[in-house]
């Protein structure tokens, strides 16, 4: 499966973890990663440089919900967290943010149980600067 953002794609396959970049008309990237499995994928989640949002759509009808979590600046930093727990397919979640050129954002998608915020399966940790 290859997600078309903006006028480019590419994908890469690893072990459950798809990554997606996309090159927006104006210049800015978009970048998304799901977490899925043989049978699909659950949660895709990510940063859309053109739309200054953090994005996350929960795909399947498992009972779990979808997370996108982020750290700016280092590894270090206390993760932020969105949520798409209100079911399956039912479009995205975003949040807006503002970052200072140059900034190093580091990103993840999971699945969890939003009652509790436990993370059950998440992608490794992937980053981008920002544009």
């Amino acid at each position: 499966m290859v997600q078309r953002l903006g006028n480019a794609f590419f994908g890469l396959m690893v072990v459950g973890l798809f990554i997606v970049g996309a090159q927006s008309p104006a210049g800015a990237a978009s970048f998304y990663v799901s977490v899925g499995s043989t049978n699909g994928t659950w949660v895709t989640g990510g940063w859309d440089e053109p739309d200054s949002q953090w994005r996350v759509r929960d795909e399947a009808a498992d009972g779990h919900s979808g997370v996108v979590q982020w750290r700016v600046g280092s590894m270090t930093d206390a993760a932020h967290s969105l949520w798409d727990h209100d079911g399956a397919d039912n479009g995205w979640e975003s949040v807006t943010q503002i970052y200072s050129i140059r900034t190093r954002l580091y990103f993840r998608a999971c699945t969890g149980e939003y009652s509790t915020k436990a993370l059950i399966t998440c992608s490794p940790w992937t980053s981008t600067v920002t544009g």
